[in-house]
């Protein structure tokens, strides 16, 4: 199998108007930003961005990712493996005033201000930092911890109890 390629600059709006698609792998070990986020950068995500024109003639990208990561469980600190799944459609943009008010819009579509060097490894990343989640945790751990909280809690009486024969002594 062949090593994954870094993936290209585009110039997105070129990109877009030709109809060009990229198909690939990507190392996770090539995202800096999202080193801190995971327990291993072994793993490998497929990505396809593809370039197309609206039905509104404006220019747009189509990116999905898929594949596995390994997070840190926020409670027992083992790896967890978490699924990536990416389907994200943006509607390119010249700059940021062009990003109608959310009071203009009145479906929710995500924009991109495109750029004529646009690092597909930025958007992947950034894309990647959005769909993990803050806090990931085993579902084991969850019930565990709950568990553990149900046993150990004291009722109030009894800690009060507990001061006030402390005070005597």
């Amino acid at each position: 199998m062949a090593a994954p390629s870094k993936p290209p600059v585009i110039d997105a709006i070129e990109f877009a108007r030709k109809g060009l698609e990229i198909h690939d792998t990507i190392a996770l070990s090539q995202f800096l930003r999202l080193s801190d986020a995971l327990a291993s950068l072994e793993e490998k995500l497929d990505y396809k961005l593809i370039g197309y024109i609206g039905a509104d003639s404006k220019p747009g990208l189509r990116l999905s990712v898929q594949g596995n990561v390994q997070l840190t469980c926020q409670r027992c600190l083992e790896p967890l493996a978490f699924w990536i799944d990416i389907d994200a459609d943006f509607v390119l943009v010249a700059d940021e005033d062009h990003i109608p008010s959310q009071d203009e819009e009145n479906d929710i579509k995500d924009y991109l201000v495109a750029s004529p060097q646009m690092s597909v490894t930025d958007l992947l990343e950034d894309e990647l930092l959005l769909a993990l989640p803050f806090a990931p945790k085993h579902e084991e751990c969850e019930d565990k911890t709950a568990i553990k909280m149900q046993t150990e809690k004291q009722s109030p009486f009894a800690v009060l109890k507990g001061l006030k024969t402390r005070d005597r002594d």
